[in-house]
């Protein structure tokens, strides 16, 4: 069962309702509307990962790799496995939600 206790003690009410008070209008008046709390705005930071599975195979002509030297043409033609096309994430101090 719930307890009521009165106070009878209107100095003990007015400051309670006056602390009361201070609280409110610092919220209201300088938190909100002096300096805009509402109108903050953030920078967009996010990332998307997906997960892979298989295989892949690249098989570029000779017309495609034009400008890539000789020596590095074996690059472009292989087959690739999902530990070589999947990058891991590289932001430090990052909330990752899975």
């Amino acid at each position: 069962t719930p307890k009521v206790v009165h106070i009878r003690s209107k100095k003990v009410g007015v400051t309670s309702r006056l602390v009361q008070g201070c609280i409110l209008a610092y919220i209201v008046g300088y938190a909100i509307i002096y300096e805009k709390g509402y109108q903050q705005f953030d920078s967009v930071m996010s990332a998307v990962t997906t997960k892979v599975k298989g295989i892949a195979y690249t098989n570029f002509t000779d017309e495609e790799l034009v400008g890539v030297p000789q020596e590095a043409k074996h690059l472009y033609r292989r087959i690739w496995d999902e530990a070589d096309y999947v990058v891991p994430p590289q932001q430090t101090n990052a909330f990752f939600v899975t």
